[in-house]
């Protein structure tokens, strides 16, 4: 079980890591492009929240039929979920930037890989104050990581409370691994045999049911380690005299501008779906069709040192000033709905269970999973 959750931890955070490395680049567009760098960076995130959050919604049952009072089962499972193509990148032109600048004569077409993505060409990118307060390339929009899937692992009991009604659980305790972060889930849910209250149709052979379920997970990634100097070429006139020492020292890793970065993020997946079996011996075949609504969280907390853009005597440069010091630079909310159709076949031997199950929901997702079940 632990080397479990120690896969799932590390699934989730190997997106994460190359989010740090993008995280401090828009960070170096400044602070009056910040408004830019939050619709950046939900533009670039985007499959993160979309893949994960729709991936909570997956695993929650192999079969329409309820257990009996005090019945239960306990499965593991593995959700993988691909992520399509159409959103491995993304185009600066469909966005209004309200500080953002690239060239567009040698950028036509402006197209950026998104986190799941990859390209050999980055498009370089400035920031534009006036007509006359500009920098123009300051940074190369960030490559991605080639994703093409996310997975988690997940642990699934169930438990029959009331006739024709499961009462369905899944957690993950706060769990820590120093190399990656810290994360946590939760997730709840009910499963009811309305089939039981329709006359005739009660008498069929087949089962179906109503599942309800709710999930949740926070997630920090505490190995940031950002700071502008280590990003960018800024002249020591343009800083602040006590955050030289910052600048020059080997020990500034010790300084709070590392100490107490973190990328948090927390999801939570809603999902209702109708639910169909049938039994034939050994072997069950399930169907769903539902509706899932999902909400990812993402947060750069601080602090965090963001460069600004100065000029004098006709000259436009950036600059670390202590003042333009900000705590939560990065804060954007994703939301996501969809309706969700899923197929799926079920093996059970004895107490036994082996299930494999195809899932569409914006992402085409795969659960299989191995378990016990006892009705």
């Amino acid at each position: 079980m632990k080397k479990l959750l120690v896969l799932a931890l590390i699934a989730f955070f190997a997106t994460n890591s190359f989010s740090q490395i993008d995280v401090s680049q828009f960070l170096s567009l400044g602070k009056e492009a910040v408004d830019d760098i939050e619709t950046l960076s939900e533009a670039y995130l985007n499959p993160l929240g979309k893949g994960f959050a729709t991936t909570l919604s997956s695993g929650w049952y192999n079969t329409a039929a309820t257990h009996r009072v005090f019945g239960f089962d306990v499965s593991v499972g593995f959700t993988l979920t691909t992520v399509p193509s159409a959103d491995k990148k993304f185009n600066l032109n469909d966005y209004k930037w309200k500080r953002i600048i690239y060239d567009k004569n040698n950028y036509p077409n402006p197209i950026s890989p998104t986190v799941a993505g990859q390209q050999d060409i980055l498009i370089p990118i400035g920031v534009k104050l006036s007509e006359t307060m500009q920098l123009e390339n300051i940074i190369n929009l960030p490559q991605g990581a080639n994703l093409s899937a996310v997975a988690l692992p997940i642990v699934h009991f169930g438990i029959g409370i009331l006739k024709g009604t499961d009462l369905q659980l899944r957690a993950l305790p706060p769990l820590t691994i120093s190399k990656y972060g810290k994360m946590n889930m939760f997730g709840a849910g009910i499963k009811h045999d309305f089939k039981q209250w329709i006359p005739v149709v009660n008498k069929l052979p087949f089962d179906a049911a109503i599942a309800v379920n709710y999930s949740k997970v926070n997630s920090i990634y505490d190995k940031l380690t950002y700071f502008p100097t280590e990003v960018l070429t800024i002249d020591r006139a343009n800083i602040d005299n006590n955050l030289l020492p910052l600048v020059d020292s080997k020990s500034r890793i010790e300084a709070e501008y590392y100490s107490k970065q973190e990328l948090q993020l927390h999801m939570n997946s809603f999902c209702a779906n109708l639910l169909l079996s049938k039994s034939f011996l050994f072997l069950t075949v399930y169907g769903s069709i539902g509706y899932s609504a999902s909400e990812s969280n993402v947060q750069l907390v601080g602090p965090y040192l963001i460069p600004t853009i100065e000029s004098d005597a006709g000259s436009v440069f950036l600059a670390l000033r202590e003042k333009d010091k900000m705590e939560t630079p990065i804060d954007i909310t994703m939301k996501h709905s969809s309706v969700r159709t899923g197929l799926g076949l079920r093996f059970k031997f004895t107490v036994v269970t082996l299930h494999g199950e195809f899932t569409y929901q914006d992402y085409a997702m795969f659960n299989f999973g191995l378990g016990v079940s006892i009705r």
